[in-house]
């Protein structure tokens, strides 16, 4: 079955990501849901390269641990943006289509 490569890209790092803040939710709870059934179909290979990827990329985001964070998901263009803001800042996640993406911190 084919599955939508932003929305399996978006639950990892979101899973990723998330797990670095003293806790991490969506604004609106059915989100997750629909993300972790795209990720469930994604082939586990596919889905290891991807979690090292962010992985790797975790520490330069210097995610406050401390900190509770919000996460909202919304669209620039094609991209989907998935993006978690805490009161320390705020860290965005752009995906494009084909499942590519970039991560950014924006601390206050």
């Amino acid at each position: 079955m084919a599955y939508n490569k932003q929305y399996a890209t978006a639950y990892i790092i979101y899973m990723m990501v998330g797990s670095e803040y003293k806790s991490a939710r969506f604004r609106n709870p059915v989100i997750e849901g629909k993300l972790r059934l795209e990720y469930a179909e994604m082939k586990s290979a596919d889905q290891i390269k991807v979690e090292e990827g962010v992985i790797d990329q975790i520490p330069r985001l210097d995610v406050p641990e401390n900190d509770d964070s919000e996460i909202r998901l919304g669209n620039d263009n094609n991209n989907m943006l998935l993006t978690f803001d805490s009161p320390s800042g705020r860290i965005e996640a752009s995906i494009a289509p084909d499942g590519r993406y970039r991560l950014s911190a924006l601390h206050a």
